[in-house]
């Protein structure tokens, strides 16, 4: 593989660069891809379970431990997760946040794929497992051919689709479809 450009530390992609035949580069789209629901739990400091349609349900929690450099704990933590996504504790109460870029996509996968590319067209082929975070890929490739392409994964939600409030999280009404 001969591709040159930006990297991310400690990854094997290159998500603007190029190689002999084409070369491509990304801008964000600016879309609201993210939402926060109010959860209603069991207990206000080291909830266990969340209200859900009607039923309380168990979260997924998780103990993170944070080494120093002999090994001793310097501190443990525990993350909790709705079927949202993971849960913040704020001075108003618990939410929980839905991202898409926290929804398995195939991301590296389709930057090595692209990175073998001959023309724009084999390129956003390879790029198609791409789904997060939302981007805008612009391509050019030898043969004089250029394209734009907003990519990703975008969030629908019900009734009216905003996501610029918190939303009630005892119900599915308000999930994603």
């Amino acid at each position: 593989m001969d591709v040159y450009g930006v990297s991310l530390p400690m990854s094997p992609i290159v998500p603007i660069g190029f190689n002999r035949d084409v070369a491509w580069t990304a801008t964000n789209t600016g879309a609201d891809v993210t939402d926060f629901y109010r959860e209603v739990v069991d207990d206000s400091t080291s909830p266990t379970k969340y209200e859900l349609d009607g039923a309380w349900r168990a979260l997924e929690q998780r103990v993170e431990i944070f080494r120093g450099k002999g090994g001793e704990v310097l501190a443990t933590d525990t993350l909790r997760r709705t079927h949202r996504g993971p849960l913040l504790r704020t001075s108003e109460g618990w939410l929980s946040l839905r991202w898409t870029a926290l929804e398995a996509g195939d991301e590296a996968n389709a930057f090595r794929n692209a990175a073998r590319a001959t023309t724009a067209d084999e390129w956003y082929r390879a790029m198609e497992p791409y789904k997060a975070p939302a981007q805008n890929f612009l391509v050019a490739d030898r043969a004089g051919a250029i394209g734009i392409r907003s990519t990703g994964r975008f969030p629908i939600r019900p009734g009216d689709g905003r996501g610029d409030r918190i939303l009630d999280g005892r119900t599915r009404k308000v999930d994603w479809q």
